[in-house]
């Protein structure tokens, strides 16, 4: 990590000899806090207690008015298989030659649309089954089209589903970015290789309603295999409901089922005969007006259904409570 800073410094440096002037903002965050986790009744004594749930570096800036550039990277996250940017969620230059088109390259985030899957995993407090089973950070490059508020992108990656021994699968992603006076959205449509040759598709429409102090976010994605609709059996449906009800303080709730009534291998973050209701409510109270450095927070959340997934992150009659602050902290900024 020290040679990162080292080389990163000697670049600025070098750059400012140039007379090139790059910006920088490196900044940190974390999040602590108290969890409990049961199921049936019996605690999960090592998902109960006292952690760290993350500590990230971001740094983020440009080099040109062209070229742009963003990295975060996870201090607690142990590597896979010994590589260094197992633990880094993105790494990626960009270059906007116009106002309308966009390049990108490096470690990306993948282009699975719906809210849940957009939201930075430090602010997701209990996710749906497939949020704790896809890796949605996969190497690759990606070209955007601008248009006033709308994003439309085609991105080509590493699949999540590749693993050290199988890095050489695939994944085609569509997304369109959408954002209207009271409506914000995320849809995909992508084709993501699970074995040589073999794909399985997904369809995602994210919403998020604003009105006034509420924020309402719906997610619907679809998922089948080559030849095979299964439309509506193999599925994830996520609702999210925001209320600031003042400047300091915001109470959430949250629906996610997740269900897969096919036979098919293809899916392998939602298997064969799960189904899975899980409802979450809480409260998250700012303790600063103005801004969003710190962030104190309290949930619950009780799971019901089957996962045929005994190693699932959610099980039936399973409950989880998390009371926890989050902060962020700016550590350097050159301009």
């Amino acid at each position: 990590m020290m040679i990162f800073f080292v080389l990163l410094l000697l670049c600025m440096a070098s750059a400012s000899m140039a007379q090139i002037s790059p910006t920088c903002t490196l900044t940190a965050e974390t999040r602590i806090g108290y969890h409990h986790r049961s199921i049936e009744g019996h605690i999960e004594d090592d998902d109960t207690g006292f952690k760290g749930d993350y500590l990230n570096l971001l740094i983020d800036g440009t080099l040109t008015p062209e070229f742009s550039y963003s990295w975060r990277h996870r201090l607690n996250k142990m590597n896979a298989d010994k590589a260094f940017f197992d633990a880094t969620d993105w790494i990626e230059l960009r270059y906007q030659p116009s106002a309308h088109w966009q390049l990108a390259g490096g470690k990306q985030v993948v282009a699975i649309g719906g809210f849940e899957s957009e939201r930075s995993p430090i602010d997701v407090y209990i996710g749906s089954e497939f949020w704790h089973q896809i890796d949605g950070y996969m190497f690759g490059g990606s070209v955007a089209y601008l248009q006033g508020q709308n994003r439309w992108m085609f991105q080509f990656c590493e699949s999540p589903f590749s693993h050290p021994e199988q890095r050489d699968l695939y994944g085609y992603n569509l997304m369109w970015i959408g954002r209207f006076p009271h409506l914000q959205t995320y849809y995909s449509a992508n084709l993501l290789e699970y074995a040589p040759g073999r794909y399985i598709h997904y369809l995602a429409l994210g919403h998020c309603i604003q009105a006034g102090p509420v924020a309402l976010e719906l997610d619907w994605m679809n998922r089948a295999s080559s030849h095979q609709t299964f439309l509506l059996r193999d599925c994830s449906l996520i609702a999210n409901l925001d209320y600031r009800c003042s400047r300091h303080l915001n109470l959430m709730a949250k629906l996610a089922y997740d269900v897969n009534r096919t036979h098919s291998t293809a899916d392998l973050c939602v298997l064969p005969g799960t189904e899975l209701t899980t409802l979450s409510a809480g409260v998250e109270y700012f303790p600063s007006v103005g801004n969003q450095y710190v962030r104190l927070h309290g949930l619950v959340g009780y799971t019901t259904g089957t996962n045929s997934n005994p190693e699932g992150g959610l099980q039936h009659k399973q409950l989880q409570v998390s009371v926890g602050v989050t902060w962020r902290m700016e550590l350097l900024k050159v301009n």
